[in-house]
């Protein structure tokens, strides 16, 4: 699936009421997508939730809800420091100003900001009252746990290069606690389509990951 995000993005702005010119945020927003340090959280991450959305939630007609996830995908991301731990927060704090520069309504940005970007830390276990376009939009964040071994694989490699600066004893440590925390969830996806799709390939991904990561192979 071959989606022409700018675009997108453009039909998104209008749609909303943003004002101001939708092609300079667009390239800001590329460019911030394409820093040095991204290595999975770049504009392929950002290109693959929205052939998610497309193939998994063709249920979603209204107008709002899709200008929402779509201004939420592009922010999820947007601020990303893998030195930091407030990443979601900046996030969030960047879209509401950008979104309130161009005069859009602040009910939509709230939205924005605190159901979908705020959340994205994954923390939240699936008993949690979520709504279910928060709960599709989380499992299409973390969809990259239950692909093909070899996109998985691909995808540990990258974040690993994203945290470069730690050591490989702090690293093996830290990841395995990320990964036992999603062995844990049962289920991992919050949402029928995303666990009938990935629940057991994710499960067999990251229990692989966490083997490879104890056993040194």
């Amino acid at each position: 699936m071959n989606i022409d995000l700018e675009k997108m993005w453009n039909k998104t702005w209008a749609s909303i009421g943003a004002r101001g010119d939708p092609h300079s945020v667009f390239e800001q927003m590329c460019s911030m997508y394409a820093e040095p340090v991204r290595k999975y959280h770049t504009l392929d991450h950002i290109q693959d939730c929205f052939e998610q959305l497309f193939t998994h939630a063709p249920m979603i007609e209204d107008r709002y809800t899709k200008d929402v996830l779509v201004i939420s995908f592009w922010g999820h991301d947007i601020v990303y420091d893998p030195r930091a731990t407030n990443n979601e927060e900046m996030s969030a704090v960047w879209m509401a100003h950008m979104l309130g520069c161009a005069g859009v309504d602040n009910s939509f940005v709230e939205t924005v900001c605190k159901e979908y970007i705020l959340p994205s830390k994954h923390l939240a276990h699936p008993e949690i009252k979520l709504s279910f376009e928060t709960k599709l939009f989380l499992d299409i964040d973390l969809s990259i746990l239950g692909r093909a071994p070899e996109v998985f694989d691909r995808y540990e490699r990258q974040i690993r290069e994203e945290y470069s600066h730690v050591s490989e004893a702090e690293y093996i440590l830290a990841r395995s606690n990320v990964l036992c925390t999603f062995l844990e969830r049962k289920p991992l996806f919050f949402t029928e389509p995303f666990q009938e799709c990935y629940e057991a390939q994710a499960k067999t991904n990251l229990q692989r990951s966490l083997e490879t990561l104890i056993n040194g192979t």
